[in-house]
């Protein structure tokens, strides 16, 4: 799928109120899309909440998503609204949501069936009200067969799925990317930059792009801030960008193709050599979050 037909989809799923999943790596907008649909919706007006399920214990996600009442549990020392609540009459975005344990699942599913949940520590019947669009970077399918995603709760929200592929896949977006973050950061810097030169670009478009639009994002603030005129340059690119291109070929003499996977682990090799194994700092300048790298450092075999 590409940037118009995004745009296309975007538009018939946003008139209606069906749940959504949105699926794809790390990095590819996932949450851009999400928050797209809401701002098209009769419901832009409302608030758009977002939880990150793989950044809290199960103990504490059910407190995010739910709320709970004074003295419910240990630290609980005032009342506090779940997302559930914040979200009112708006969207619920639930990000990562194939890393939420199996319990926690049990509990959303019965609350989007019912519509209605209670605060933990409480007897209160409480009314969602919020649109719900979820994401993950799992392929749940997979997920259910190895008994991590309950299956009911996957058809429940899948009714409408939206499949953003990795940035690498879709090269033909790049140039309007770019010129969006241009444009974004323009305003951001007070500069006019105009464009990346054509070597620059030709550069761009032979990087794998491991972080997807994130990291563009911030290969092109990079590139802002190390730009003096109109026109970005090859040596305004991040070394990691630069060396990215093989020694000694030409765009037009390629060596022989290595996998994704080979090119993604080399990649993440170089950064957390160039950070001193830093993974805060790798993370911050692939755009990725710290567990997505940590899961990315397991796959290779890094940790």
């Amino acid at each position: 799928m590409n940037l118009c037909q995004a745009l296309s989809l975007l538009e018939s799923v946003s008139q209606s109120d069906s749940t959504v999943v949105v699926t794809g790596e790390s990095g590819t907008g996932k949450e851009l899309m999400a928050r797209a649909i809401h701002l098209n919706s009769n419901r832009k007006l409302k608030p758009f909440v977002t939880i990150n399920c793989s950044a809290f214990v199960e103990s504490l996600i059910e407190s995010e998503l739910f709320g709970h009442e004074a003295g419910s549990f240990t630290g609980a020392i005032k009342s506090k609204p779940g997302r559930f609540e914040i979200a009112e009459d708006g969207t619920l975005f639930l990000d990562e949501i194939g890393d939420l344990s199996l319990a926690v699942q049990t509990k959303l599913l019965r609350v989007i069936e019912s519509r209605e949940f209670e605060r933990v520590g409480s007897n209160k019947q409480l009314t969602l009200k919020a649109r719900i669009i979820a994401a993950t970077n799992k392929d749940l399918l997979s997920e259910i067969a190895a008994g991590r995603f309950r299956e009911d709760l996957y058809y429940r929200i899948n009714v409408v799925n939206i499949h953003m592929p990795p940035l690498r896949d879709r090269m033909d977006d790049l140039p309007k990317l770019t010129t969006h973050f241009i444009e974004k950061f323009n305003a951001l810097f007070k500069k006019k930059i105009k464009q990346f030169s054509s070597n620059a670009f030709e550069i761009l478009k032979e990087y794998n792009w491991p972080g997807n639009i994130r990291e563009l994002e911030n290969v092109v603030e990079h590139s802002f801030v190390l730009c003096p005129g109109e026109i970005i340059q090859v040596e305004h690119l991040p070394t990691r960008i630069r060396e990215s291109k093989s020694d000694g070929q030409t765009i037009s003499q390629k060596p022989e193709m290595k996998s994704f996977d080979d090119a993604e682990k080399e990649i993440l090799i170089k950064i957390l050599r160039n950070n001193s194994g830093s993974r805060i700092k790798t993370a911050k300048e692939l755009g990725i979050n710290t567990s997505t790298l940590w899961r990315k450092m397991k796959k290779y075999d890094l940790v």
